[in-house]
């Protein structure tokens, strides 16, 4: 049997410093909401939710969760990460207003996947989740393959799969290494989670924010708050392009950061 990553005081220390964290994202969210100019919102928000890691591009739509979200940790050691996964997803469902929430069985949308660390053997032990998200299995092998070559060399490794032409996200799953120590672990649970909400994209020339691999942050920024906030208004529609996303971001804009202001 493999001995737990965290034995059980350090994992509560781990949870009470996540709700330190969480907490204190809550209050700088609601307490200095010094904005960029609403073009620079258009343009970061279109770099994370219109284009895709490894694709610099805004060529893409919104995609987006439209029914409730179902989070479900799983793996041999899921005990050790699902605390964190609990706060992270109350705090996004006080962020966005969608009905997120984690579950101990039953259907799961969004499956967080404990493993010891990110490799071809750790992932494929999941195949009965994982295999779903790809079109066939030659895709899925092809994939295997590419992490098994270290194509990706990521931290943590999440997919998502979209329901066809809507653009309504269906099915995503996060791995989580458990190998890189408890704060890579916080990072990855936060991050992670987030864009499988509809943010995929990653961008060094996005910040402050989590979704750039440069910037120091393991939290959510305020402006990652917002963008998740403008994300989930129900004028802001799955399958927009950049045009029709343009044409009505102004308005989303300013009403997500009167909710946000209202939260301090």
């Amino acid at each position: 049997m493999t001995a737990p990553l965290f034995s059980g005081g350090r994992m509560r220390r781990i949870v009470a410093i996540s709700v330190l964290l969480l907490v204190s994202a809550a209050i700088a969210i609601g307490a200095s909401l010094a904005y960029a100019d609403d073009a620079r919102e258009l343009r970061d928000f279109a770099t994370l939710a219109l284009g895709r890691e490894h694709e610099q591009t805004r060529a893409g739509r919104i995609i987006k969760w439209v029914k409730p979200v179902r989070v479900g940790v799983l793996g041999e050691r899921r005990s050790e990460v699902l605390p964190l996964v609990r706060l992270h997803v109350q705090h996004l469902r006080t962020i966005t207003g969608h009905d997120i929430r984690t579950v101990s069985d039953g259907e799961i949308d969004i499956a967080v996947i404990v493993v010891a660390r990110l490799d071809r053997a750790n992932v494929a032990v999941h195949a009965d989740v994982f295999r779903r998200l790809f079109r066939d299995d030659a895709a899925y092998e092809a994939y295997l393959g590419r992490i098994e070559r270290g194509e990706f060399r990521p931290i943590c490794l999440s997919t998502l799969r979209t329901r066809g032409p809507s653009s309504e996200i269906g099915l995503a799953v996060s791995f989580i290494p458990l190998n890189r120590g408890p704060e890579v672990v916080y990072q990855c649970v936060v991050e992670e989670l987030a864009q499988l909400l509809g943010l995929p994209n990653d961008s060094d020339e996005v910040g402050p924010s989590i979704f750039n691999d440069r910037s120091p942050y393991i939290d959510l920024t305020e402006r990652d708050a917002l963008f998740l906030r403008v994300l989930y208004d129900p004028r802001i529609r799955p399958g927009m392009n950049y045009e029709e996303l343009a044409k009505v971001f102004p308005a989303v804009l300013g009403d997500a950061r009167r909710v946000l202001r209202r939260s301090r």
